[in-house]
């Protein structure tokens, strides 16, 4: 738009953008942290919740 090179830009190139910023958004809800069952039983600063 500002350099005139939208005209260079394929339809296979915002696939691939959409594709990324897919996986940057998605990444941390697939990846959420499940809660200790028996946090007692650990000594370390993760089940202290210090550390995720």
């Amino acid at each position: 738009m500002l350099l005139n090179e939208q005209r260079e830009l394929t339809p296979l190139f915002y696939l691939g953008v959409a594709i990324i910023l897919a996986a940057v958004f998605l990444h941390p809800l697939l990846n959420r942290s499940k809660r200790i069952a028996h946090p007692e039983i650990l000594g370390t600063s993760e089940a202290k919740g210090i550390i995720d």
